[in-house]
């Protein structure tokens, strides 16, 4: 089966149905094309063969390399079939203590399998989505309060004619619903583009990216998100609005106390909202920060990686696979701009480390697991780790001289503490071969700049015994750009073998942008809510004073006539106005603070209750505020006693 990627690529020809193909080396024929959507276990997969063990791999009890997938029936629990499994596990536990002691088998959805990673990230995106469409709604229901504070004499007028309160709350209330309306169709006009965006994003990153899209129930969801927060956060101004009477009308003000009084409790949940948020944010960029700080442990600029993997009809035993990748390493050096060059199992940054079991030379231990990669002479080198005792991999390291391998700092530290890890051995389980350790490498970040690699054993690629491990990931550091030698590197390749397929290439810059890739995406998205949001809290604050300065005009008049300077008016209303952001503010904080520890699986050395973080979102808050409140305050300085008292 091939994926309908392969299918374009080779000329999306409906006979393509029992084409012969050569696959890694062995003919294969194609029997069908699976739909553009399906991507598993993996986009990168393009095609899919029938499973074939050999008598050796299937009595090997030790080989725990395969998935299992199944189907429940419909009437079966996954506890009970759970349950069915510890049973088995048992079972086989009991035939076969050697192998499957202490060994269990756990069943997982395919949808926790795939996305269960992703939903921290993806439950925090709608969190901000979700606090940031609350602030909006109250800001909005700030506005509609102080309009409604504009149409008293008109309600009033209404009522005095005859108009019920039902009917003047059912009026406002479609007043609301239409403008909710609009917005909710120009939102979901900007969704269509947004989507798209996200698309483009999050492939790669987001799994099944490529199939968000909007259909019926997204479309369902929006209206009813637009509908219900127009009659919960349009109802209480039209609550107010709807009480308004012509004797109570006629008098300029009045009611403005108490529309104020909930205005100002509209903007303490508005900069409270906003602080959650920006804490959020906050944390989320320091820690971005903190991962890209990370040193990687290999050396990033002017790397080029190639990956390859070897047929094995072509190269079936170590010995041929040795000379193939030895004769490549030799006309890669030898080709201008490469400065070093060398080879290894697993390509740096990219998230794959695959652990073995080791015996070490002391009887009482027991087998212990550590990362394996092998590595040809020159990698080290190449990729920037330094040699911290011992010696590096050479060319003597051959089948006939004695196995010896190199290890990391962890390796040492944790399995021979307090001790010189030099000259020790250790061996593959299930190899009868010692290895003796010759060097002691520094750490790197191999499976990524938020993840320790743990324990690592690094052997000469000429010493294998597993005739299975037949891919390497050539690593080339060059004086010039990169991928500048990709066409001299494919003709070295074919000049060797011109039906070498390969697998992949890049650099390692590209590599660690990758693997950086969720939490700049996570940070980026809450980063330009929390913008959002703070921008809205501004207005928010900026309209409470305004609407306080025009309404108490007349106040300020007398204030003024009576001997208070303007600086003392614009103090009065600024203090006011300030009083309400600092409370919000400080509501803000402990709501953030019991709800920071929600993101600690997504910081990287950070803690969740950072108090610098803590501290920098409320002086923003609070600067930001002052800044929003000095343009009405300054207004407020200009009041003319006269005009203030002619306009009641």
């Amino acid at each position: 089966m091939i994926s309908h990627h392969l299918w374009r690529a080779l000329g999306e020809s409906p006979a393509i149905i029992g084409r012969p193909l050569t696959l890694n080396g062995s003919p294969a024929t194609v029997v069908g094309v699976m739909p553009a959507n399906f991507a598993f276990p993996s986009p990168e997969t393009d095609a899919w063969v029938p499973l074939s063990l050999s008598a050796a791999n299937r009595a090997n009890r030790d080989g725990r390399w395969l998935r299992v997938i199944g189907r429940l029936r419909s009437n079966t629990a996954l506890r009970a079939a759970q349950q069915s499994m510890d049973i088995v596990a048992h079972r086989l536990a009991s035939e076969y203590p050697k192998t499957n002691a202490g060994w269990t088998m756990a069943l997982i959805p395919l949808q926790e399998e795939l996305v269960g990673s992703t939903r921290p990230i993806l439950l925090t995106l709608q969190g901000g989505t979700l606090l940031l469409l609350l602030i909006t709604c109250a800001n909005l229901t700030n506005l509609l309060m102080a309009k409604a504070a504009t149409r008293t004499r008109e309600i009033g007028l209404r009522a005095a004619l005859g108009a019920s309160r039902a009917r003047i709350l059912r009026q406002l209330i479609v007043e609301t619903s239409v403008l909710a309306t609009l917005g909710g169709g120009l939102g979901f006009l900007l969704a269509i583009e947004g989507v798209a965006l996200v698309r483009s994003l999050g492939d790669g990153l987001i799994p099944r990216a490529a199939e968000i899209h909007i259909d019926a129930g997204v479309t369902l969801f929006a209206l009813a998100v637009t509908l219900v927060t127009a009659l919960i956060f349009g109802l209480a101004p039209a609550l107010e609005a709807s009480r308004a009477d012509l004797r109570s009308s006629a008098v300029r003000g009045a009611g403005s106390l108490a529309i104020e009084r909930k205005r100002s409790l509209l903007i303490m949940i508005e900069v409270g909202l906003a602080s959650v948020l920006l804490v959020g944010s906050g944390l989320l960029g320091e820690s971005l920060l903190h991962l890209l700080a990370t040193p990687p442990g290999v050396r990033i600029d002017h790397a080029l990686t190639v990956r390859l993997t070897l047929a094995r009809s072509q190269y079936p035993t170590n010995e041929k696979q040795n000379l193939f990748l030895a004769r490549l390493l030799d006309d890669v050096r030898a080709l201008p701009g490469v400065t070093a060059s060398g080879e290894v199992s697993e390509t740096p940054l990219k998230g794959n480390n695959p652990t073995f079991q080791f015996a070490l030379e002391r009887p009482t231990d027991a087998p212990v697991q550590a990362g394996a990669r092998a590595i040809s002479p020159g990698y080290l080198a190449a990729a920037g780790i330094p040699l911290k005792e011992g010696r590096d991999i050479t060319a003597h390291d051959q089948p006939a001289t004695s196995p010896v391998a190199i290890i990391n700092e962890t390796m040492a530290r944790r399995y021979w503490p307090g001790s010189d890890a030099l000259g020790k051995r250790l061996r593959f389980k299930e190899d009868d071969r010692w290895l003796t350790v010759a060097g002691i490498v520094r750490d790197t970040r191999h499976m990524g700049l938020d993840a320790d690699e743990g324990p690592v054993v690094y052997f000469p690629y000429a010493q294998k015994t597993q005739a299975w491990l037949a891919w390497t990931t050539l690593l080339i550091r060059t004086s010039a750009e990169p991928m500048d030698l990709v066409p001299a590197i494919r003709a070295a390749i074919r000049a060797i073998d011109r039906n070498q397929p390969i697998a992949e290439i890049g650099t390692l810059e590209e590599s660690l942008t990758r693997s950086t890739a969720i939490p700049r995406f996570t940070t980026s998205v809450i980063g330009a809510a929390s913008g959002f949001a703070l921008l809205i809290a501004v207005i928010g604050v900026y309209g409470l004073l305004a609407y306080a300065v025009a309404q108490r005009l007349p106040e300020l008049g007398i204030r003024v006539a009576l001997g208070a300077s303007p600086a003392q008016v614009s103090w009065l209303l600024m203090r006011q106005a300030m009083l309400r952001v600092l409370v919000g503010i400080a509501v803000g904080m402990l709501a953030a603070w019991w709800l920071a520890r929600l993101l600690e699986k997504l910081l990287f050395g950070v803690r969740p209750h950072d108090p610098m973080t803590f501290a920098a979102v409320a002086a923003l808050l609070i600067l930001t505020s002052l800044a929003a409140v000095l343009g009405p305050a300054r207004r407020a300085m200009r009041i003319d006693p006269m005009t203030a008292l002619r306009a009641e």
